[in-house]
This record gives C-alpha cells, structure tokens and sequence, in this order.
C-alpha cells in the first residue's frame, strides 16, 4: 500500500469487504483482515472515528477465525488510534493484548512488532530509556525491519545523535526509492527533517521536508506528520506553498503549543513504592515483588494500594499508564 495513493487503496478495500457479506448485510469472518487493512487507511488520513470503527470490528472477526497475525496487526494499530487522541491507558492496554496474542504461539516477529510500536510509544511519552532498552531487547542480527529503521531513528534524535540517525535513515532510503514506496519514503524525508534540524542545518530540513509534503499530499499521508506532534508545527509552516491546503489541514490538526508538564504528586511516592511501581512495569507478580523487597504479600498489597492512592487510579494497569505520563518510569 506505500505505493498506491490511500484513496484508491481504500476504495479496493471497501470493495473486497463488500463481497463477503451476510444475507443482512452483515461482514463475515473472513473479511477481517480487510476491515483491520481499512483502519489501517483511515489512520493515515487521520479519519480516527473511521479508523477506530473498522479496527475493532476487524479484531473481532479475526478473533472469530482464530487469526493471530491480523488480530495482533489491529490491536497494534488500535493502541497507535487510541495513544493518538490521548487514550494512553486504554493504548497501553491494548497493546498488553498485542504482546499477549504475539506470544501464543511465542513468535520472533510479531513480538519485534509489538516491541517497536512499545518503543514509538514510549520515545513519545519522553521515556527515551525505556524505549532505548525496549529496542535492545528487541533487535537481532541482521537486518532491521524499516519500521525498526524509523524508530531506531527516533531514538537517536531523542538522544541528541541527529548524526547516525541520518545515518540509519540513508539505509533505508535508498531502498524505498528503488521499490517506490512513496508512503515510506515520505515517513523517511519527514525523520531526516527533524534530523537536520537538530544539527542546525534548516535549508537542507526545509528542502527535506517540502519532498515529504509533496509526496504525501497527493497520496493522502497526513499522521506521519502529526504523530510527530508539535515538532512539525513550525517547520509546516515554512514548507505551505508546497500544497496549501494540505499543510494547513495539518497545522491546524496539529498542538500550537509545548504540551505542559505533568502536575507534582500532591503526595510524592516513597522509595519503596517507586521500586515497586518498577517492578509492576516489567510485570512482576504481589509474591515477585514480597521477595524483592523483603516483605509479606500482606505489606505489597498495603503499598499497591498505597500507590494506587497517591496516583489516584484504581489497578496495576492505571498506575503503570499514570506513572509514565508522570514520567516516574
């Protein structure tokens, strides 16, 4: 689909579920990966509510099969939609699933896919050494996938190496150009941009950045763009004769300000419970965590409520989400 422009791809979409279809109309089970491949489209225009609808239908028809790879491919993309319009809990808890369904049966690849959009995840809720060792733990010999290429990347503007970010990115642009994939490329030229920014180079990140525009408008890529967030807004605005109501679409769907930082606990976590939120986030059970630290189970469950308070949320999952937003992980 990074060849084609996303309109005639969703049109060949929405004519391939039409055929599998119910006496009343309703889609079969069969057609889920299509309504998962439709989300997918929809992102990327940044059509959510439409994304979001076919999404979560195609998870549930894949589910009805059995179809793991698709099934994990939806929640992936759900928890991109659901992080994306400010749902962070909801996303980390939808791509726990991922991580549960990439592991039955366990499989290399689909658990390095989860573990890339973990890490896209995490640089863009600023944990750049959560998503630093996420990406460790992930890589193997050889090659890495371009969406591996595209956060690695991320990862190395975020630890001031624009440098061998530019590097990385080169490896894969060369790639993109030969096969055409016009949507990769432009995810490329958007990174390279930023990483001429970061070395003081503007003319060469604006030069960058007019190429992304101009193969995105007329194919209808629009999040590689505002998944970036505020970082584009300015730079946007220098590259608006390029396609002007494209660009404009895009500022304005864009945050014109720094996001504010995250209020101060009103009570501040104690060492103890800081180490006990660690432990919850590489997900160690009430007796893993007793041992740990030396105590009952009685006492963890003291301090996870504790916790629970302090973060004003009701479970594990909640106090994971809070304390990254708060940056306490």
């Amino acid at each position: 689909m990074n060849k084609a422009r996303i309109p005639s791809a969703i049109v060949r979409c929405k004519d391939a579920a039409a055929k599998y279809v119910d006496a009343s109309g309703e889609p079969l089970p069969v057609s889920g990966f299509v309504h998962v491949s439709l989300g997918v489209l929809y992102y990327e225009i940044n059509d959510l509510e439409a994304a979001r609808r076919y999404l979560e239908t195609g998870i549930a028809l894949c589910q009805q099969l059995g179809m793991i790879y698709p099934t994990m491919m939806g929640h992936r993309a759900l928890a991109k939609l659901q992080f994306a319009t400010g749902d962070r809990e909801a996303a980390w808890n939808t791509l726990a699933e991922a991580r549960d369904i990439a592991e039955r049966p366990e499989s290399p690849r689909r658990k390095r896919s989860v573990a890339v959009l973990t890490a896209e995840l995490q640089l863009r809720e600023g944990n750049v050494g959560e998503a630093a060792r996420t990406l460790a733990a992930a890589h193997e010999k050889g090659m890495m996938t371009e969406p591996e290429s595209l956060t690695y990347a991320r990862l190395l503007i975020a630890q001031h190496h624009p440098s061998l970010a530019d590097a990385q990115l080169a490896k894969i642009e060369e790639a993109a150009i030969a096969d055409k994939c016009d949507g990769s490329l432009a995810a490329i030229r958007v990174l390279q941009a930023l990483c001429k920014r970061a070395q003081g180079q503007h003319s060469a990140a604006l030069r960058h950045l007019e190429s992304a525009v101009s193969l995105a408008a007329s194919r209808g890529y629009r999040r590689i763009f505002l998944d970036e967030g505020v970082a584009m807004s300015t730079m946007l605005a220098q590259v608006r004769h390029v396609a002007p109501e494209f660009v404009s679409a895009l500022i304005e769907a864009l945050p014109q300000e720094t996001e504010t930082m995250a209020p101060a606990l009103p009570e501040p976590l104690s060492k103890s419970e800081r180490e006990i939120l660690r432990l919850l986030n590489v997900g160690a059970t009430n007796q893993e965590i007793a041992d740990k630290l030396g105590t009952t189970i009685g006492t963890t469950k003291w301090h996870l409520n504790q916790i629970f308070g302090k973060l004003q949320v009701r479970n594990r999952t909640g106090a994971i989400a809070k304390a990254r937003q708060l940056k306490l992980l």
